[in-house]
């Protein structure tokens, strides 16, 4: 049961809680300065989470992911909505949507972009270089604080990267 308050009121108590934090969060965030993740989809460097609060932004979620040379990514089935950036490295993804599977070939500097489905969308990213890693850098919109961590359709980890921590 809600204790009795003044909920228009509340708006304001919370725009001005909400621009405090603004006011004294962290407006650039350095590559550098992150720290390795090792998951289950892989190695990542996460500059915006749902769980990072100092950001100047909630409203995306943005990481970086490593695959080692001759390796692969966990493969995630989740609502789409996505931006992959292949910053170094050559390889391709595997993508299963709207009732069909495509593998899209990619090499530095290419985007791949996963449309918002009202299915799930799989995709799991392999490293074809057999010496150097492969760098992404991935975007979307933060969709755990707008419709929920299952993102609409259903958020599941189908398969574990080689080097999880989980294996």
């Amino acid at each position: 049961e809600r204790a009795s308050t003044d909920l228009w009121e509340e708006l304001f108590r919370l725009r001005d809680e909400q621009r405090q934090r603004l006011a004294s969060s962290r407006m650039v965030v350095r590559f550098r300065d992150l720290p390795w993740e090792h998951s289950r989809q892989g190695r990542l460097k996460w500059y915006l989470h749902p769980a990072i609060q100092d950001a100047g932004m909630r409203t995306l979620m943005v990481y970086a992911q490593e695959i080692p040379p001759q390796g692969r990514s966990g493969k995630v089935a989740g609502q789409g909505g996505i931006a992959f950036y292949f910053w170094e490295g050559t390889g391709y993804t595997i993508v299963e949507a709207y009732g069909k599977t495509q593998r899209y070939d990619w090499e530095a500097e290419d985007m791949l972009i996963l449309p918002v489905s009202p299915d799930p969308v799989a995709y799991q990213h392999f490293n074809a270089d057999g010496n150097q890693p492969a760098r992404i850098l991935v975007s979307a919109s933060n969709m755990a604080d707008s419709i929920g961590v299952d993102m609409g359709v259903g958020f599941e980890q189908l398969e574990d990267c080689p080097e999880s921590p989980a294996s």
